[in-house]
């Protein structure tokens, strides 16, 4: 018996004046008059955007040149072109933004979608069918007269018959309320699939042609149209994803399976690469018969001009699947999964504690962070540069989506600061990933990286995780199946990335299962480009990273308004809460927000804190109940006994290096504690309770701990300001190191230690004596070019009088190659170094009750310098990595401004603190009388003090300008003041002061260029100076 064939081509997205279209069009047709010799093809299925822009111009234009061209091409009758409506097909003229999302949600009813379906000719119902009636009106043209009344808006359906082998084909629109914004809100009804099947139900193979995957359907309807598609079809084509694939999928529970072909983009634009990922242009070739199917996968070559086979998917360039029905049957995994993990995901938020009015669920209360593929650092410096200086060319100011890390194929980095909401994020996948896969196409895995060791296989720790969430007992045997399928998305949580040996275990169980996608999160350390662990940034396998930022004003103010369940709140409110944070140097993360606006529900005084251990104590003193003088029944100890048994449980999961312990142990080491201090309770387990009841403790998996790792870590400190001699194991120079926010929390809370500050910058002195160091006095950075005189305040002029301005600065593939490189500085004694510095510069910022002047100054100074040789270190090991490469690198002063601004603001979240305004005045006045210049220690104090945003601020940054010469520097203060207006509440007295420094700045860099200073050039300046500050402020008001 012969075999059917047909083209799956999907996204061609035709616009004529695309420059390249042409060019891969031809391509195409060169490979249809090849592939045809060897593959005769029937027909054509195209699944959606023919165009870029759906209107009647476009639809003649694609009809003329291409669907003409390659009906002809094919010998095929213009019937055989089969074709479904994409996102770009739809009109959006016709769309009325101010109705639609009322379109939507009438469409939410299943009657209202039923109504629409039976009444579509009515005029009342045009509103929703307007958008595609020019596509409708295209369409007309390739429908045979006996298929007339099986086409309309929703569906076409079509038979075609070879061989004996008689096919059908359901073409179904999927962008009825397509507008631009679609992901999980497309609306397709059952009845819409129901009435196109009718008429192909006695084929013997039906397929169904759809431009969206199901992702993109509105979740009430989601469920039901999968299960029927995999009922009703044999094979499903879509595509949308720009991703080229063939798949087989399972429906659990019934002897039943759907082959997919998933078209890639035969053009998806000038560039194909999009948000860390890159695509390229391809389509599908795919042969069958009643028992099998090939799917041939065909891509665009770019340096050869001409489409080949695909092997990147698959080693031959194709696929094979069997028709069968007799598959075997898998545990319904997911929907088990999913409410077991929804119940320990909201277990683990601070809103389940007592008393906490704010939602308690994670899909009511979560906000999306914002992710890129950059460091936050980087990104943020990086956008004011682009902005106010120079536009950058940058991939890695691309942003990414949650839905995007959920359809993306590739593995995931995520580093993320300390309580930046890593776990929550992960878990917040997991239930999405659930809810787009409820039939285990794909099933989300959550493993603890402490987990992994090298007598764990795998197989093991996945089957362990879904057996201990699940009632239905899943087998190794099925888990490896489900393996090699590659149905897992296996997400690794607190990756420690000191644990080598594990690490090359993970990196082995990712190799080796390749076809499973990984996503992994990490704790960023403050430096990524100095103190990453080199297994992390040589993983082997193939990878995307991103950045979990801190918030924003717009993401304050979403979970405020989230929290309080209210609908608004005054923009200040948020800049007060949000700059009160940074006043204390620590991130604004969901968690520390979360804690703030718990203690200010409670706590009638308004509270702000003065350090990150002052907040968990305010907290714990609420939440222990330190003002009732009333004992519990269940646990009759006051507030102090409370604290001391935390910090004696916490000690214990000190030495066993966890923050949970088995109940069993736990209640041991209770009886231990109670027993040991005479303390009389009716019921050990009562006594616990209490604690769990309260929100310090949590429980799951029959284990007991503390809620969050910060709790710990605060009860940990607390007993080194109980017990010297505890203290003084945890501080000593074998075990500081691993215990470096216990002692940060402990000299919040006591801020009076001097042996402490001492004894820390003797180990930093030690550890400066073991590496090699370049010697920073009189060294020069090596930015003898002045950015700023490119910028965009003399931007108009120039263009006029020379052409002294660059162009767009384009951040190249060089730049990935270092960037890769990370300036290798081994984890070893690099990291102690950088550690013990940050270490250092926070307990100096806790030491405000040292009575010891000169200690307090000579720990800032060897803190500034510091700090200054980590800057050094860096710029000279660039420098080398581009000598050593032979790299003419032109961006090179574009990297160091970014670093070295980077940097900057570090030293001010490790050292700032309100209380130090006098202090630096006194360093910077001492400084100023010695009269250097170009001194990178003067340059940091001076950033630091500009970056407390003290209230002289502005003032002490314009004296020290008027003397600096070094253009790096004063670059790095214009970029500071930008962002000091786009940061911070400022009237129209300090905008003005701010705008007089960046003249000045102005001034002086058209000085160093020879840049004639007449009235009008100089006007021109400060033009653009206040156009860039009227932007600035835009953006702020959009934030919110």
């Amino acid at each position: 018996m012969g075999k059917i064939r047909f083209l799956h081509i999907s996204d061609l997205h035709y616009d004529k004046d695309k420059r390249n279209i042409k060019e891969i069009c031809s391509a195409f047709f060169n490979d249809i008059n090849m592939v045809k010799k060897e593959y005769p093809i029937d027909f054509i299925l195209f699944s959606g955007d023919l165009v870029l822009a759906g209107n009647e111009n476009n639809f003649t234009e694609v009809y003329e040149n291409f669907i003409k061209k390659l009906i002809e091409n094919l010998e095929i009758e213009q019937t055989k072109f089969l074709f479904c409506p994409g996102n770009h097909d739809v009109n959006r003229n016709e769309i009325n933004d101010m109705i639609e999302e009322i379109i939507r949600n009438k469409l939410q009813d299943t009657a209202e979608r039923k109504k629409l379906i039976d009444n579509l000719n009515e005029k009342n119902y045009s509103i929703y069918t307007d958008r595609i009636k020019d596509f409708y009106n295209f369409k007309k043209q390739f429908i045979k007269e006996e298929d007339e009344r099986f086409f309309n808006i929703f569906s076409s359906s079509h038979i075609i018959e070879k061989f004996g082998i008689k096919i059908g084909i359901s073409c179904i629109n999927s962008s009825i309320v397509s507008n631009g914004d679609d992901y999980g809100k497309l609306i397709i009804c059952e009845k819409q699939i129901s009435n196109s099947y009718e008429r192909i139900k006695n084929c013997d193979l039906k397929i169904l042609v759809m431009h969206h995957p199901l992702s993109y359907i509105d979740e009430v309807e989601r469920t039901d149209i999968e299960r029927m598609i995999i009922e009703k079809f044999d094979m499903f084509c879509y595509g949308h994803t720009h991703e080229e694939e063939g798949k087989k999928t399972f429906y659990f529970g019934e002897e039943k399976s759907i082959v997919t072909s998933i078209a890639g983009s035969l053009y998806s634009g000038e560039t194909t690469h999009w948000k860390g990922k890159d695509y390229f242009h391809g389509y599908s070739i795919v042969e069958l018969d009643k028992e099998e199917c090939t799917i041939y996968l065909r891509k665009y070559m770019s340096k050869r001009n001409c489409f080949d086979k695909n092997i990147e998917i698959c080693p031959e360039g194709k696929i094979i699947y069997n028709f069968s029905k007799n598959k075997k049957k898998y545990t319904n995994i997911n929907l088990s999964v999913l409410e077991e993990t929804k119940k320990l995901i909201n277990k683990k938020l601070l809103t389940s504690i007592p008393d906490c009015e704010a939602p308690k669920n994670i899909e009511d209360i979560f906000v999306r962070p914002l992710l890129t593929l950059t460091s936050e650092r980087d990104f943020e410096n990086k956008n004011i540069y682009s902005q106010n200086i120079t536009p950058i060319k940058d991939k890695s100011l691309q942003k990414i989506t949650v839905e995007e890390i959920i359809e993306l194929k590739e593995n995931f980095l995520i580093y993320g600061k300390k309580e930046s909401g890593k776990t929550t994020l992960l878990n917040y996948l997991i239930i999405n990933i659930i809810k787009l896969n409820n039939l285990d196409q794909q099933i989300p895995v959550f493993i603890k990286f402490k987990k992994i060791s090298s007598n764990k296989k795998l197989e093991k720790l996945i089957c362990n995780y879904i057996n201990e969430l699940t009632t239905k007992e899943v087998s190794l045997k099925e888990v490896k199946e489900i393996l090699e399928e590659g149905r897992f998305t296996i997400f690794i949580d607190d990756i420690d990335s000191q644990k080598s040996e594990e690490l090359k275990i993970l990196n082995k169980y990712i190799e080796n299962n390749i076809k499973n996608k990984f996503i992994l999160a990490i704790q960023d350390k403050d430096l990524e480009v100095n103190v990453k662990n080199k297994e992390i940034t040589e993983f082997t396998f193939k990878k995307i990273s991103i950045n979990i930022n801190s918030f924003k004003n717009q993401q304050a103010k979403e979970l405020i308004l989230k929290w309080k369940n209210i609908e608004n709140i005054d923009n200040k409110k948020i800049l007060l809460i949000t700059n009160n944070i940074k006043k204390i140097g620590i991130p604004l993360t969901p968690y520390i927000l979360s804690l703030l606006f718990w203690i200010n529900d409670k706590d009638k005084n308004e509270f702000n804190p003065i350090n990150k251990a002052a907040i968990l104590e305010k907290f714990f003193d609420i939440i222990l109940e330190k003002l009732n003088i009333e004992n519990n029944y269940y646990i009759p100890i006051d507030f102090k006994d409370k604290l001391h048994y935390l910090s004696f449980i916490a000690e214990k999961l000190k030495e066993k290096e966890n923050k949970i312990m088995d109940k069993r142990d736990l209640e041991k080491y209770t009886i231990e504690y109670l027993e040991k201090y005479f303390i009389k309770v009716k019921n050990v387990s009562d006594f616990i309770n209490y604690f769990l009841l309260k929100g310090v403790f949590i429980e799951y998996d029959l284990k007991i701990g503390f809620k969050y790792k910060s709790f710990l870590e605060f009860f940990i400190a607390k007993k080194m300001e109980a017990e010297p001699k505890y203290k003084n194991k945890i501080i000593s120079e074998e075990n500081y190191i691993k215990n470096v926010e216990e002692i940060e929390y402990y000299s919040g809370l006591v801020r009076n230690d001097e042996y402490l500050l001492k004894l820390i910058m003797k180990y930093l002195n030690n550890i400066k004596n073991q590496i090699k160091l370049s010697n920073i006095e009189n060294y020069n950075i090596p930015y003898k070019k002045t950015l700023i005189k490119t910028n965009h305040l003399i931007n108009e002029v120039t263009k006029e009088k020379s052409n002294v301005l660059e162009e767009e600065v384009e951040i190249t593939n060089n730049s990935k190659n270092i960037e890769n490189q990370k300036i290798n500085l081994e984890i070893s004694k690099e990291w102690y170094y950088f550690e013990t510095i940050r270490l250092l510069a926070n307990i100096f910022r806790n030491s405000s009750y040292i009575e010891n002047l000169e200690l307090r100054k000579d720990a800032l100074e060897e803190i500034i310098k510091n700090y200054a040789q980590i800057l050094v270190e860096v710029v000279r090991k660039f420098e080398e990595f581009l000598e050593r490469e032979k790299l003419d690198f032109k961006e090179k002063e574009i990297i160091i401004l970014i670093f070295s601004l980077s940097l900057t603001e570090l030293a001010k979240e490790n050292i700032y603190s309100a209380k130090l305004q006098l202090f630096l005045k006194k360093e910077m006045n001492k400084e100023r009388e010695e009269n250097k210049e170009n001194d990178i220690k003067t340059f940091l104090l001076y950033c630091l003090y500009l970056d407390s945003y003290y209230d002289d601020s502005i003032e002490t940054i314009k004296e020290y300008i008027s003397k600096e010469k070094n253009p790096l520097f004063l670059d790095i203060i214009q970029l500071k003041l930008y962002k000091y207006i786009k940061y911070q509440i400022c009237n129209e007295e300090k905008i003005a002061r701010i705008r007089e420094v960046l003249n000045i700045i102005s001034r002086k860099f058209n000085k160093f260029s020879n840049i004639h200073q007449s009235n009008y050039f100089q006007s021109k300046n400060a033009q653009k100076i206040d156009e860039n500050i009227k932007k600035i402020l835009k953006e702020k008001e959009d934030s919110f």
